[in-house]
């Protein structure tokens, strides 16, 4: 039996979840109501994390720490002992410079939303506050220095420094 920090998350998953016995939840944990979840044996969501995501995987050993904020319209997958840091956001959508407009108030045919699902290979690492935007891969044993922002892929065994900085050329 899967170890629930609340009572009520049980109640929030989707028919297609999986959470293994030595998976954790821990407290004050937000999900999306009908989120399918994958939770491999030792994995854990760390305290206050927001999960808005429609699927989130996380294979074995794998880590989400306190603080964190999956949000969008596409998956996010931890592979095998990848871990994010604590409060770092990932977003599988986003508004793009493209629109006309840049909020969620305006006219969705006004905005060009970028959306795309995020994944963290084997053994990658995501330092704390760090901000990984749609359709990005970060590589296996790769290192995100804290306090980054992340808008491309970052191929296996990179190390990046703090407050590193990735962005897209403009098509």
């Amino acid at each position: 039996m899967p170890q629930f920090a609340e009572p009520e998350y049980e109640q929030m998953f989707g028919v297609d979840s999986y959470i293994s016995a030595t998976a954790k939840l821990y407290r004050g944990i937000k999900f999306r109501k009908g989120i399918i979840l994958y939770m491999a044996e030792n994995t854990f969501i760390g305290d206050n994390c927001v999960i808005l995501v429609p699927k989130l995987f996380m294979e074995r050993g794998s880590q989400i720490c306190a603080g964190t904020i999956l949000a969008g319209k596409d998956e996010v997958i931890l592979e095998e002992n990848a871990v994010c840091g604590y409060g770092c956001i990932l977003l599988t959508s986003s508004d793009n410079p493209r629109g006309e407009f840049m909020n969620d108030a305006s006219p969705e045919d006004k905005r060009a939303i970028k959306t795309g699902y995020i994944i963290l290979r084997k053994n990658s690492f995501v330092g704390s506050r760090s901000l990984i935007m749609p359709s990005v891969e970060v590589g296996e044993r790769t290192v995100i220095g804290a306090f980054s922002y992340i808008a491309e892929s970052i191929p296996s065994g990179h190390v990046t420094p703090k407050y590193f900085m990735t962005w897209r050329q403009r098509e």
